[in-house]
């Protein structure tokens, strides 16, 4: 069953069973206990997806003591795939993922793919907080690539509606 959702410029569509599934269906491989790391109301936001947090994508990035402090310097990069689609994007996305290449370029998506997604006219992809996390959505066409073999990306990526889609947080509880 399919959850919408509204954050800053993006709708989504959440399968949160289907999700769940797929995160039982991998092994867990972090070094890093974020439910040490995370307020309760920022885990509960990650679970309503279905996510589970033992098996995300998470980079700590710590300031160096030379470095002067400021609100990034010591934030955990969590990033996380969930199964749904991206009904609604930034503006900043649409020329990311729809612009037209001046080359000879292949386009990232089918023809007629960018029909299927709403530009929304709210907020950006860099000011939307969540629980206190900084949060972005994502199409997974541009991942996926960079982590194909040879290349290859598997054609149901270049689909809008794919079926999957992304949800990056970018957390600094101190």
């Amino acid at each position: 069953m399919i959850r919408n959702c509204e954050y800053g410029p993006w709708k989504i569509g959440v399968d949160v069973g289907h999700t769940r599934e797929y995160y039982q269906s991998i092994q867990g491989n972090l070094d890093v206990d974020l439910k040490k790391i995370l307020l309760p109301e920022q885990i509960a936001f990650f679970e309503s997806f279905g996510i589970d947090l033992t098996k995300v994508e998470v980079h700590h990035n710590k300031r160096a003591e030379d470095e002067q402090e400021t609100i990034f310097s010591d934030v955990y990069i969590i990033r996380a795939m969930f199964c749904g689609d991206l009904y609604a994007i930034s503006k900043e996305q649409e020329e990311l993922y729809f612009e037209e290449a001046d080359n000879d370029d292949e386009s990232l998506f089918f023809a007629g793919e960018k029909e299927k997604v709403v530009v929304s006219d709210k907020g950006n992809m860099f000011d939307t907080q969540e629980q206190g996390m900084i949060i972005a959505f994502s199409h997974p066409v541009m991942y996926q690539a960079l982590h194909s073999e040879n290349g290859e990306l598997d054609s149901k990526y270049r689909k809008w509606l794919c079926g999957e889609a992304f949800v990056k947080a970018i957390v600094n509880n101190k």
